[in-house]
């Protein structure tokens, strides 16, 4: 599998961060509408991977809350993005990044590729988070960039062909990684390559959903894109 480009999905995926975010969600909804935080980590769950707006509606839905206005959306999103930005800019935060993750994105942007954060939140909170880690400076220098997102641009097809925009890659020759059923639906909707990661959902779990590889450890991209390999070091986080 060749790739030009890659595109990540960024909670679970670059940084483990989703089980953190979910509970947050639960904390919050908990807090305004006395509801089952456990209710809103399971619903939160299910629809996690897509637009933070359309996310806070469907759990709203499901636990038959009111729906949130623009206002109310804008204060929720705010006071969710900091409680978020608290855990995630840490440095006693645990476990945010594999041990590879860095050198294996090196040796990508090294061997020519172009890396892009393609997600669904919010841009900012992104950036900050990836400079804290070190991975802004990769991708930046790779020429690519952290895309989040915001009414009418969204990742899958809207993120795929602003990418394809700026350079004129083939469809082929684009590779989406993410962690999620949403992230390969949203890949196949765009017509690139899909990759799923192993750690929110089980290789049996993602394989169900029919991407073109599955990954267990983040340095197997290195061989399943066909990259001379930099050095890996033993499986675990940072």
């Amino acid at each position: 599998m060749k790739a030009r480009a890659v595109m990540f999905d960024w909670d679970g995926t670059l940084i483990h961060s989703l089980d953190y975010k979910i509970r947050n969600g639960g904390i919050l909804f908990s807090a305004q509408y006395n509801v089952s935080a456990r209710d809103v980590e399971d619903s939160y769950r299910r629809h996690s991977g897509i637009p933070r707006r359309d996310l806070f509606a469907a759990i709203c839905r499901e636990l038959s809350l009111p729906p949130l206005d623009e206002n109310v959306y804008a204060e929720f999103s705010a006071r969710f993005s900091e409680m978020n930005r608290r855990i995630l800019l840490d440095p006693a935060t645990p476990g945010l990044l594999d041990i590879n993750t860095r050198p294996v994105l090196q040796a990508m942007a090294d061997a020519g590729c172009i890396l892009f954060v393609s997600s669904s939140a919010e841009q900012k909170e992104i950036i900050d988070v990836a400079h804290a880690l070190g991975l802004d400076e990769i991708i930046s220098a790779s020429g690519g960039e952290i895309l989040g997102s915001h009414p009418g641009f969204s990742k899958g097809e809207q993120h795929v062909n602003h990418v394809r925009s700026m350079h004129p890659f083939g469809l082929a020759e684009i590779a989406f990684v993410g962690d999620e059923p949403t992230d390969i639906a949203l890949a196949r909707q765009a017509g690139v390559l899909t990759i799923a990661k192993t750690g929110t959902y089980t290789a049996k779990e993602l394989a169900a959903y029919k991407p073109d590889a599955v990954i267990h450890e983040f340095a197997e991209l290195i061989s399943i894109l066909g990259i001379s390999a930099p050095p890996v070091n033993e499986p675990g986080k940072i």
